[in-house]
């Protein structure tokens, strides 16, 4: 039997059951995975602070705000979520009210992916983002040069959100580290189609090791309808701007430009990484009213440009100095920003197999230079070409002289006659503007059969087959001419009969065509010897 009166129990029961629902609202405010210490699911639009940080999210009338999420996390010792469960059909909008938000601090993801009805991007990099979000950001009522969201710590994520209507930036990452920028709709409505501005999308002042994007489809961002797209000023050094579409609406294609710059590097910002030569690194930077690409004459060095999308826009596709084309000057000795990397000069493009471009660089001597190819539609107004697709790229070392010159041949890109080749340098950190455009123009065409790019068939040929097969050094081929093994429109160069592989019989089937005996069977499509491929 129970020694407990039953007096004691009524006058305890109400203590009981407080203890027991300040305990389940603590545990509710911890993480249900093991990545996380805690978690503050906010289930409000209202802009109230938090009661006290005790571990509950709760603004003293029962609700959890973001704002009070945010001062929650804060506090916490440990890592944490803040996710979102706001009841009724969104989408759904946090207005701040009298003041910015509470700076995030260390070891916190926002995580607006959480609030029921959205879904991530699944389109790949360059084809826009199918993102759906739920909850939006809006700095209309507070006027001025008010920021979004600002991280000042370490190793935070913010993800899953619609940020617009700010003075002064979206995102402000200040004297951050390792924080992570991926998956929102900076400056544009919760259907990224029609323009939000903030002033600025996101800025990086004085922030180190952060990425804006990922590789991955769910992390693209939407960066559009602001006045500058990303700003990297201070002592910004070892960030990384990755897959991200800044300028266009949400479909990738349509305008919805930044007003001015679609990147702005100021401030003596060092070491950046802009882009990637893997397709899902690359940013589309379209369409914007400025530069695609601008280095302030503060800017720093060592800022990298990888290839992108770079197209449309009315600047430059990159520009140093922010004051159009910037001369290229005799063994690259000017200073500046990006040490005013000297770009290539270009001679020709032109189509075969593939495409042989010509050209060459004067920079500083003894120091290796990768240098990237582009294809464009169109050549920019100025003359000096953007960014549009990759073709490819090329390493060189300059010697004594200051100057090489190099002739290199890509195959299976997407250029043709009409279009325009641009190109890049990189020492390797530091990027130059792009090149004058050259048109490209087409070269001799392709016979089957025809492994030495001569412009005919013969008995030669089998041999340059039969010295393949027997791994023997490769017979001399008029340039621009792919390598025999190489993957040409879809066919493998040398598989004469289209059978997935070079071997003898392709060889045979060249003698009997010079030899003028009936062909040899061939895979289905397949191109007859002697004729065009």
């Amino acid at each position: 039997m129970s020694r407990i009166s039953p007096t004691f129990a009524v006058l305890t029961a109400p203590f009981v059951v407080a203890s027991i629902v300040a305990s389940v609202a603590f545990l509710s405010s911890r993480a249900t995975s093991a990545a996380f210490d805690f978690e503050f699911t906010v289930d409000s639009t209202a802009d109230t602070a938090d009661a006290s940080p005790d571990g509950v999210c709760d603004d003293g009338a029962g609700a959890c705000t973001l704002r009070a999420a945010i001062e929650e996390a804060n506090s916490a010792d440990g890592d944490s979520l803040i996710g979102f469960n706001i009841p009724g059909d969104g989408p759904h909008t946090v207005s701040p009210q009298s003041s910015e938000l509470v700076p995030v601090l260390n070891n916190v993801t926002i995580d607006g992916y959480t609030q029921p009805g959205i879904s991530v991007n699944t389109l790949n990099s360059g084809d826009g983002t199918n993102a759906v979000l739920m909850i939006e950001i809006d700095g209309s009522a507070l006027g001025g040069t008010a920021n979004g969201i600002t991280m000042i710590g370490t190793n935070s994520v913010l993800k899953g959100l619609a940020i617009n209507n700010f003075g002064g930036s979206g995102v402000r990452l200040l004297n951050a580290t390792a924080n992570k920028v991926a998956g929102n709709f900076i400056g544009t409505d919760v259907t990224g189609t029609s323009a939000e501005p903030n002033g600025a999308g996101v800025t990086l002042d004085d922030a180190h090791d952060s990425t804006i994007g990922t590789t991955a489809a769910t992390d693209t961002n939407l960066i559009s309808g602001n006045g500058v797209g990303i700003v990297i000023t201070g002592e910004s050094e070892m960030n990384v701007v990755r897959r991200n579409l800044i300028g266009t609406a949400a479909d990738g294609d349509s305008p919805l430009p930044n007003t001015s710059h679609g990147i702005l590097m100021t401030g003596g910002a060092d070491c950046n990484t802009i882009g990637g030569i893997p397709n899902p690194y690359r940013n589309v930077i379209a369409f914007n009213g400025g530069d695609g690409i601008a280095l302030a004459t503060d800017g720093g060095i060592n800022n990298y440009v990888d290839p992108n999308f770079i197209h449309d826009n009315d600047g430059l596709g990159v520009d140093i100095n922010d004051d159009g084309p910037t001369p290229n000057d005799d063994l690259d000795v000017d200073i500046g920003a990006n040490e005013l990397q000297n770009y290539p000069v270009l001679t020709s493009a032109q189509t075969g197999g593939g495409i042989n471009i010509t050209g060459a660089l004067n920079s500083v001597p003894h120091l290796y230079y990768n240098i990237f190819f582009l294809a464009n539609d169109e050549c920019d107004p100025s003359g000096y070409g953007e960014g549009e697709r990759f073709v490819g790229e090329t390493t060189i070392i300059v010697g004594d002289s200051g100057e090489r010159t190099f002739d290199v041949n890509f195959f299976g890109v997407d250029a043709s006659p009409g279009d325009f080749i641009t190109a890049s340098a990189s020492n390797p950190e530091s990027t130059s503007e792009f090149s004058q455009c050259v048109p490209v123009t087409a070269g001799p065409a392709i016979i089957h059969g025809d492994v030495r790019c001569h412009g005919k068939v013969d008995a030669t040929d089998g041999l340059g087959v039969l010295r393949y097969v027997a791994e023997m050094s490769k017979i001399a081929q008029t340039e621009p001419c792919p390598d025999l093994g190489n993957t040409v429109d879809g066919r493998i160069f040398g598989d004469i009969l289209c059978n997935g592989g070079i071997d003898a019989v392709d060889a045979l089937a060249v003698l009997r065509f010079v030899a003028g005996l009936p062909p040899l069977s061939a895979g289905p499509g397949c191109p007859a010897v002697g004729s065009l491929s």
